[in-house]
């Protein structure tokens, strides 16, 4: 496995850092590591829309640190505060989640993503559901 840090992907202004893992040899049934970055949201337009998304088929680990977010899969919407988290498929078209509007607190959260996980991610959801405590 080979770690790099890619300075052109510090696009969005809440990015503190990232790194993306380059895996040379895939393991067959394990998850695959795709990155881990560390965000700080305080934009009440931030909103990632499922539906919007072009990008492959990859899983989102998203964990709150401070201040609060908020998640929604078919439209029943869950606060994501300090210690909570939730987990979903990047494009997914029913879930979105986003900075709510008039929060005076920034959005403190980390997240890792992977490939490879649609069964245990799956699995994980039907039993817990998309919001972790």
């Amino acid at each position: 496995m080979r770690l790099s840090t890619n300075p052109e992907m510090f696009t969005l202004p809440s990015t503190v850092w990232r790194v993306e893992f380059h895996v040379e040899e895939p393991l067959t049934h394990f998850p695959r590591p795709r990155a881990i970055q560390h965000s700080v949201e305080r934009h009440s337009g931030y909103r990632i829309d499922g539906s919007k998304r072009s990008d492959n088929d990859f899983h989102v680990f998203q964990y709150t640190l401070s201040g609060e977010g908020r998640f929604s899969k078919n439209g029943r919407e869950a606060s994501i505060g300090p210690g909570r988290g939730f987990l979903f498929t990047a494009n997914d078209p029913k879930v979105i989640y986003n900075y709510p509007r008039g929060e005076r607190e920034a959005w403190v959260f980390g997240f890792i993503s992977f490939y490879q996980a649609n069964n245990m991610v799956n699995d994980l959801i039907d039993a817990f559901g998309h919001v972790y405590d």
